[in-house]
């Protein structure tokens, strides 16, 4: 029994199963190649706001909690649009930030 559901996944057998085995083909290559597109400008967001939020926490002793408060919001508006695509270099708006 086993051995034969194996099969049908391998060979489909009837004309809606050749048609759904053909379209899992056609969706497969498209959502990787998204996914490996996506990748490395989530990669870079992610880091450019773990530094920011590194920097930013080295100076805490420093800082107002107002400054502070201001400092997180505004880097994770940073972070969602560089997330979204609607930013291209997330570290050079961070480094304004920080000196704004």
């Amino acid at each position: 029994m086993l051995e034969r559901r194996a099969y049908r996944l391998v060979y489909p057998t009837d004309n809606q199963e050749k048609e759904e085995f053909a379209m899992s083909y056609a969706v497969l290559p498209a959502f990787l190649l998204g996914v490996l597109i996506a990748v490395p400008g989530e990669h870079t967001c992610r880091t450019a706001y773990v530094d920011f939020v590194q920097r930013v926490s080295d100076r805490v002793d420093h800082l107002p909690a107002e400054r502070l408060a201001a400092l997180h919001r505004g880097g994770l508006r940073v972070f969602d649009a560089c997330d979204s695509g609607h930013l291209q270099n997330p570290e050079r708006k961070f480094r304004s930030l920080e000196q704004s």
